[in-house]
């Protein structure tokens, strides 16, 4: 094994890997992409700062600051904004396809943030919402789409097609392939984990404690349970835990 250092100056930071692909931040302003033999500066249009890159094996996705912080891609061959609007959160890069949400203007509760899905192939921009109920907590994988919303703590689930509501009660969704995981209110508390395995749904964690759900790591859900003393942490790997 040997080791390669990839930067010699300036602040790097935020780094992100697919593949032999590996991109960060350097001094805040410059998007490097190094391909497994040499660094290049990514086209930023002109931003002033830069945040959060993600990389797939189809583009790259960053957050930057022009007039607001918007969200930039770049296709292998330009950068293009995807965004034009003063909040926006939760951004995701997955496969071909960036998720996110936002909204136009402040409002008490986020109640214009909505769910938008944006394509590398078609090159266009699709809401996924339009109610003005507030949507939460997005996640993508692939043509999955995930976030809570619908004015409560309603789960939904948009596969490309068409959208599905998973539950009514749920909070912190993340979504792998067509699974999706999610945490319960029981008792007054989130001490509950449900699965939906992209048929049916079942119960994975029934606890008299709080649990935080961390997501998908290479296809198991991974926790933490509080104990009573102190946080523990448990993963499920779809078939023991």
């Amino acid at each position: 094994m040997a080791i390669t250092q990839l930067t010699t100056n300036g602040t790097s930071k935020t780094p992100d890997i697919s593949g032999n692909n590996i991109v960060w931040v350097n001094n805040n302003s410059d998007v490097i992409l190094f391909d497994g033999t040499t660094s290049t500066v990514l086209p930023d249009l002109g931003l002033s700062s830069i945040t959060s890159p993600q990389i797939s094996a189809d583009g790259i996705l960053w957050k930057g600051y022009i007039s607001g912080w918007q969200i930039f891609s770049y296709n292998g061959t330009s950068t293009t904004q995807l965004t034009n609007e003063p909040y926006i959160y939760d951004q995701k890069l997955s496969g071909n396809r960036v998720a996110w949400r936002s909204a136009p203007e402040y409002s008490p509760g986020g109640a214009l943030y909505e769910v938008f899905v944006y394509d590398y192939i078609t090159q266009t921009t699709v809401p996924l919402t339009s109610n003005n109920t507030g949507e939460y907590s997005v996640d993508i994988s692939g043509s999955n789409v995930v976030w809570r919303g619908g004015g409560g703590n309603n789960i939904f689930l948009h596969d490309g097609v068409s959208t599905t509501q998973l539950t009514s009660n749920g909070v912190s969704p993340h979504v792998s392939g067509n699974q999706v995981v999610w945490r319960a209110y029981s008792g007054g508390q989130l001490s509950e984990i449900y699965l939906y395995d992209g048929s049916t749904t079942s119960q994975l964690v029934d606890s008299n404690n709080s649990v935080w759900l961390h997501g998908f790591f290479d296809g198991n859900v991974v926790w933490s349970e509080w104990d009573g003393n102190d946080w523990e942490l448990f993963r499920f790997d779809g078939t023991n835990t």
